[in-house]
Order: structure tokens, then sequence, then C-alpha cells
């Protein structure tokens, strides 16, 4: 939909190939688009592509609808989803967000899927990459988790 962004077999082949070569590959699978992408069989297909890519973390989220992008989407939306116009304006109506029912129905099924392909979250891959394991040198404490979303 982003025009000038690699195809995601690319991007799978990329993960393939860091992991060969024996690195962690953490995916940001962003965003996850309501009545679009958001289905049991686009979020299983997502999962097992990343799972068999052999990515090692992966974070996943609604889409972010901020001024300039909002303008952006909406227009690209009417324009191959007219159907989902009125949808996505109840659904983003308080701001940016998806609203708080949705995104807490959509991190359900993203911990269900990514679980299901035995895939770790974007947070603890993340906090696994930092030296000491998260732990700030000298005094053993953790440090805060990086924000994600």
């Amino acid at each position: 939909m982003e025009p000038g962004i690699p195809a995601p077999k690319a991007r799978l082949e990329l993960i393939s190939r860091l992991r060969e070569a024996g690195l962690p590959c953490g995916v940001m699978a962003m965003p996850i688009l309501s009545w679009l992408t958001d289905s049991d069989e686009a979020l299983d297909a997502l999962f097992g592509a990343l799972a068999k890519a052999g990515a090692t973390g992966v974070s996943a989220g609604a889409l972010h609808l901020r001024p300039g992008a909002r303008e952006w989407f909406m227009e690209w939306l009417a324009a191959h989803h007219p159907a989902l116009v009125g949808r996505y304006r109840r659904l983003y109506r308080n701001g940016p967000y998806a609203s708080k029912d949705y995104s807490t129905w959509l991190s359900g099924c993203i911990r269900y899927h990514r679980n299901n392909h035995g895939v770790s979250s974007g947070a603890r891959f993340f906090r696994e990459m930092k030296p000491n394991g998260g732990a700030a040198p000298g005094n053993g404490a953790v440090a805060a988790e990086p924000a994600l979303f």
C-alpha cells in the first residue's frame, strides 16, 4: 500500500538471510489494518511466515492515524475500500489510535497467533538484546521496557 517499500517476500528473505548469518531479527509488523489484515486467516499467515523466516521477536499493532497520515490513508481507503470509510471514521473518532475495545481485541488476537507460531513478543526480543539482559551496569536494576508502540 505504501509506495517505494520492499515487498513482503523481500522482507521475509532478509529475515531468513539474517538468521542464516546467526543474527537475531526482531520485526515490527505494523500496521495491522482493521477489516483488511486483522482476520484470523491473515494474522495466522503473517505470524506463520515470520516464524518460518526465523523472526526472533515480533511487535504488531493497529494503525495509527496521526495528522497527515490520517488524510492520506482516508483518501487511499476511499479509493480502494470505500465501504470501510465510515467504519474507520468511527474506529478512530477519538484521535490517532483505534478505539480501546478494538485495540484490546487485536492485542489478544496477536498474542494468540504469536504464541501459536512460537514467536516471542517484540518487547521480550528487545529486552533480551540489551547488554546484561536489560540490567543496568553495576547495580543489577532492570532497565525500563523500550517504547514499542
